[in-house]
C-alpha cells in the first residue's frame, strides 16, 4: 500500500491550488500570443518569506525588460524587481516579501506588458534561539539560533525596561555557524535576545537574567617604585577579563595589563611604576565593566653609593651601595656626565653588574684602563639614576 506523508500531501495540495489559480498559461491570461511574447519565467513553487529566489527566464531581453515579484492582489505594484540585462545565463535573484502569502513573478516587456508569469508561495518563517537563563554582569555568553539567515536578519540584545534601545546586535548571515558571543550588560536585571527578520518582524525571542558579578582583589596597599607587587584575585573570572594598573581609573594609559584567565591560580607578580604617586588597580571585563578597584600608593625608591678613593687604571676596586635591588637594577661605570636624573643609553655600553645577584651589597669592579674622571651609578630597569659617585682613575 502506498503511503502519502504529510510533506507529500502539502506538496500535492499546493500544486492543486496553483492549478486552480492558474488553469491556463500565463500568455492566455495576458492576452498575448506565443509569437508576440516568446517569454517564460520559472522558479520554485514555494520558499520561506524573505528568502532569495533563483529565477530562470527566457524572453526578448530588451534593454528595459524586467523580472518582478508582485502581490497577486496588486499586480501593478512591484515588490522587488531587476532588469534582465543585469542577469547572467538568464538567471536573476530576487528576495520574496517578508509577509507570507501568494505572489507572482512577472516578465515585463515593452510598454509595461506582462509577457510571462508564474506563481510562488511565501511560507511563514520560523526561528528559535538558545540563550542561558542567567549570565554574570559584564561576562561573555553565547547565543545560538536557527532561522532563515536572510540578508539583514539580526540577532539583537535589549533591556526589558528599555525595549526601544538596542544594547548590541549582529547580522545573522555573518555567522555561518549560527553562534555568537555577546557581552552581558553591566547592570543586573531582565533582558531579552530577539531574532529580527525583514520588516523588523520578531521571529523569536528569549528572556534571561543578568546577575551581579563578584570579584575580590588583594595586594599590599604600599609599594616601592620599580619593585614587584603580588596581586591576587578571585570570583567570577571569565576569558578576556583584565587586571590593569592606571594613574587614574579612566586613563587610557595602563602601566601594566594582564588577562586574569591566563593565571589559573589567581596570582600574578607585576612591575610597579618607577614614578612615585597614587595609582588605581582595576579588574575590568571584556565589555569594559569595572568589577573591582583598589588603590596603590607608590613610594620613591632611594639608593646610595659610598665615595670611592682614587684607583689605578685596570685595578680592582669595591663598590658599597644601598638601594631597592629591584629586578634589572644595576651598578655601572660610565664617563662623567651632567647631573641629569635620567641616563640615555650609550653607543658603547659601560661595564655593569645587576644588583639582584649581590645581596651583600658589595661588588667588585675593574677600573677603566684610561685615566680620567668617571661615575659609578645606580641605574633602574627604566634607566633612571637613583645614586652616583665620582670615580677618579689615575
Amino acid at each position: 500500500m502506498y503511503l502519502i506523508t504529510s510533506r507529500k500531501l502539502k506538496r500535492v495540495l499546493l500544486a492543486f491550488i496553483l492549478m486552480v489559480s492558474y488553469p491556463c498559461s500565463s500568455l492566455e491570461n495576458t492576452g498575448f500570443t506565443k509569437s508576440q511574447s516568446r517569454a517564460t519565467v520559472s522558479s520554485v513553487l514555494s520558499a520561506m518569506a524573505g528568502n532569495k529566489l533563483k529565477i530562470n527566464w527566457q524572453g526578448p531581453g530588451g534593454k528595459y525588460d524586467q523580472i518582478r515579484i508582485v502581490a497577486k492582489t496588486d499586480p501593478g505594484k512591484p515588490l522587488a524587481y531587476t532588469y534582465v540585462r543585469m542577469s547572467k545565463n538568464h538567471v536573476v535573484h530576487l528576495s520574496l516579501p517578508a509577509i507570507p502569502g501568494m505572489y507572482e513573478i512577472h516578465y515585463i516587456g515593452a510598454e509595461e506588458k506582462v509577457l510571462a508569469k508564474t506563481v510562488v508561495v511565501a511560507m511563514p518563517i520560523t526561528a528559535n534561539l538558545t540563550v542561558p537563563e542567567t549570565v554574570i554582569a559584564g561576562a561573555p555568553f553565547q547565543v545560538s539560533w536557527k532561522g532563515p539567515m536572510n540578508q539583514y536578519d539580526r540577532i539583537r540584545l535589549l533591556s526589558i525596561e528599555k525595549p526601544d534601545m538596542n544594547l548590541s546586535y549582529v547580522y545573522a548571515a555573518s555567522h555561518k555557524n549560527s553562534k555568537v558571543d555577546f557581552n552581558a550588560p553591566a547592570i543586573p536585571g531582565s533582558y531579552v535576545v530577539q531574532y529580527v527578520g525583514a520588516n523588523k518582524r520578531v521571529l523569536a525571542h528569549r528572556m534571561f537574567q543578568v546577575a551581579k558579578a563578584h570579584i575580590k582583589l588583594k595586594h599590599r596597599p604600599n609599594a616601592i617604585a620599580g619593585s614587584k607587587l603580588e596581586v591576587k584575585w578571585s570570583g567570577d573570572v571569565h576569558q578576556y577579563d583584565q587586571i590593569k594598573l592606571l594613574a587614574r581609573e579612566k586613563s587610557a594609559k595602563s602601566y601594566f595589563s594582564i588577562f586574569a584567565s591566563d593565571y589559573y591560580r589567581g596570582v600574578a607578580h607585576l612591575d610597579v611604576p618607577e614614578k612615585a604617586g597614587t595609582y588605581k588597580i582595576i579588574y575590568v571585563t571584556r565589555g569594559k565593566t569595572v568589577l573591582a578597584r583598589s588603590q596603590l600608593i607608590v613610594s620613591a625608591a632611594r639608593a646610595a653609593i659610598k665615595p670611592i678613593p682614587p684607583v689605578a687604571p685596570g685595578s680592582s676596586f669595591r663598590v658599597d651601595w644601598k638601594g631597592p635591588a629591584n629586578n634589572y637594577d644595576k651598578i655601572r661605570i660610565t664617563r662623567k656626565l651632567s647631573h641629569k636624573r635620567t641616563i640615555k643609553a650609550d653607543k658603547n655600553p659601560a661595564p655593569f653588574l645587576y644588583v639582584k645577584f649581590y645581596t651583600n651589597r658589595d661588588m667588585k669592579f675593574t677600573a677603566p684602563k684610561l685615566s680620567g674622571k668617571y661615575e659609578v651609578q645606580y641605574i633602574t630597569r627604566l634607566n633612571k639614576c637613583l645614586a652616583r659617585t665620582t670615580l677618579v682613575v689615575r
